[in-house]
């Protein structure tokens, strides 16, 4: 099982001395969050949704703070803050934009909390695809739903490969786990988002906003 407490946000920032206020203008959000003193304030200006603002709030006021945890495998707010930016600006360099649908064939896992954050970043539409899924009903999915980027444990690979050549819309496979081939349309998870860690998200378009939500 994995225990999440990405929504445990507010509390996290209060509990730990820190206030938030947003202002709205048109798709602008401002967020100003700022300790009890007044220091150590940041104010963030984004066309983000509020959902991402605040994540991303929260893994600076208390980025050691734990923000998963399955089994031994923990992950502070900080740790991923950055994974889901790097996966975020995997999927914009692969020509994900807003309202595009990505898909996530995995377990319950870190990994596929993160593929919707990153996803929720850029705007783009998480789609979960039931990991016990044959064929026919992953081809039903991913037509339906025009899917471009797949998320997928390499466990379920198989059930892929019988339907891949029938999917049109799909340009991009990132296999979670050990031991799949890559190919330039075919990548390993840690691998593609080792490449982009500490990276800032780089939107080379009028980036998502709270009509996304």
């Amino acid at each position: 099982t994995t225990t999440a407490t990405l929504l445990d946000g507010s509390h996290r920032l209060a509990s730990a001395g820190w206030r938030t206020e947003r202002r709205r203008d048109g798709a602008i959000t401002t967020i100003t969050t700022a300790n009890s003193a007044g220091a150590a304030s940041w104010t963030t200006t984004t066309s983000t949704s509020i959902a991402y603002c605040k994540f991303s709030a929260v893994a600076k006021a208390v980025p050691n703070a734990e923000c998963m945890v399955q089994g031994r495998r923990r992950f502070s707010y900080a740790e991923v803050d950055r994974r889901t930016d790097a996966l975020a600006n995997l999927l914009l360099a692969h020509g994900i934009q807003r309202g595009d649908r990505v898909s996530v064939m995995e377990r319950n896992s870190p990994e596929h909390m993160e593929c919707y954050l990153a996803a929720g970043k850029i705007a783009a539409i998480p789609c979960n695809v039931n990991y016990k899924y044959k064929g026919d009903e992953l081809r039903y999915l991913l037509r339906d739903s025009g899917s471009h980027t797949l998320f997928i444990h390499a466990d379920f690979l198989p059930v892929l490969d019988e339907i891949r050549h029938e999917i049109d819309t799909l340009k991009l496979v990132v296999v979670i786990g050990e031991g799949a081939e890559t190919s330039a349309n075919q990548l390993g998870y840690e691998a593609a988002l080792a490449e982009q860690l500490g990276q800032p998200l780089h939107f080379d378009w009028r980036g998502p906003d709270n009509d996304d939500i």
